[in-house]
């Protein structure tokens, strides 16, 4: 049997199904003559692969209905006993309409228009991202993290959203509400980790022996050799020959010597390099 589909413009009117199946029900003026009438039935979704969306309230998507077979005696009977009205994930861009100041335009994320032709992706009415550039040159892959809603037109701030974004190199960014940029980048067995203003860190390993390295412009910290230096020198030694003046004289050292720097505690793989 050969069925004609047929499809409508219509508006979402409820996106809440009991049974979690991405049902929803719609008015369609092409179907009912009639925008504000909703339809009495459930609309069944059709999904691409590996996809699950569901649109919001008021907004406009595709349906498509069974309108006639080969095997109709009359015009129209298939859609009578069977309409099968279904909805393929498809959500309409609308446009301005003057005379409906409540009618605004369904976004397209700004990110889309940079390159145009080149990126290709899924975003979110509230402005989550997942692109692809297929830039020949510049191919990258963004996946967009959006604190507070898009405003329709508007691009996003910076200080706004946080983002990773996959290099053509194959390295990775990370930014994080315009405050912190990180730049991970691999060298054989070394993995760079670099910070926006100039410091990093890098950490190399073999087997079980790891090397962590932090570059110029680190904050200062004690390492352990300075560290030994400062407990056997100069406390040990302090605490060693400490005494307390008695009626009989100075006390003397103590009986019981402060331990000397554990080398065990001591690790030879956080290295800072020579200024």
């Amino acid at each position: 049997m050969s069925i004609v589909w047929e499809k409508y413009d219509a508006t979402v009117t409820v996106n809440e199904d009991d049974e979690n199946r991405g049902r929803i029900r719609v008015a369609c003026v092409g179907l009912l003559g009639d925008e504000e009438i909703e339809l009495p039935m459930w609309v069944e979704p059709v999904l691409e692969w590996g996809f699950f969306l569901i649109p919001n309230v008021g907004e406009t998507v595709e349906i498509e209905a069974a309108m006639a077979s080969d095997e109709d005696e009359i015009n129209g009977q298939f859609s009578i006993d069977n309409l099968d009205i279904r909805w393929r994930g498809k959500r309409s861009y609308t446009i301005d309409e003057p005379e409906n100041e409540n009618v605004e335009p369904t976004p397209i994320h700004p990110d889309f228009l940079s390159n145009y032709g080149k990126r290709r992706g899924f975003s979110t009415p509230h402005g989550h991202i997942v692109m692809f550039d297929d830039d020949p040159k510049n191919p990258t892959l963004q996946i967009t993290f959006q604190k507070t809603a898009m405003e329709v037109g508007t691009p996003p701030e910076a200080s706004d959203y946080s983002r990773l974004e996959f290099e053509k190199d194959g390295s990775l960014k990370v930014a994080l509400l315009e405050t912190t940029t990180l730049h991970l980048q691999t060298e054989g067995k070394k993995l760079k980790i670099e910070i926006d203003g100039g410091d990093s860190l890098e950490i190399a390993g073999k087997d079980s022996d790891t090397v962590a390295t932090i570059g110029d412009g680190a904050v200062s910290a004690t390492i352990a050799e300075n560290l030994k230096n400062y407990i056997d020198n100069s406390v040990k030694i302090h605490i060693d020959g400490h005494a307390h003046p008695t009626a009989m004289g100075n006390s003397g050292p103590p009986l019981t010597q402060m331990p000397a720097y554990d080398d065990l505690i001591t690790s030879s793989h956080l290295k800072f390099p020579d200024k």
